[in-house]
C-alpha cells in the first residue's frame, strides 16, 4: 500500500496475503498453463522408450519443477501389421 504523507512524500509497505502466505498461490491452487511439447518417436523405439523433456512439468513456489516423461506403448493395427 502507498500512502502520501507529505507533499512530495510517500510510503510504501507490503504485508502478506492471508490467503497464500506470500506464496503467489491462493489456497493450494496453481495457474493453469498449457505447452505444447512436441515429441519425435524414433522408428523402431522399442515398447517402454522414454523421452524425457526435463524441468517442463507442474511447477509451484517452493518445490522443484518436474520432468515430463512420454512413455511408447505399441499397440497392433488393423490392417498394418
Amino acid at each position: 500500500a502507498m500512502a502520501q504523507i507529505g507533499p512530495g512524500m510517500y510510503t510504501q509497505s507490503t504485508v502478506l496475503c492471508d490467503d497464500c502466505k506470500g506464496m503467489g498461490i491462493s489456497a493450494g491452487t496453481a495457474i493453469k498453463d498449457v505447452k505444447v511439447l512436441e515429441v519425435t518417436v524414433d522408428k523402431g523405439a522399442p515398447q517402454g522408450e522414454q523421452y524425457i523433456f526435463h524441468s517442463e512439468g507442474d511447477e509451484f513456489p517452493g518445490a522443484e519443477t518436474g520432468d515430463v516423461i512420454v512413455v511408447v506403448e505399441i499397440e497392433e493395427h488393423k490392417e498394418f501389421k
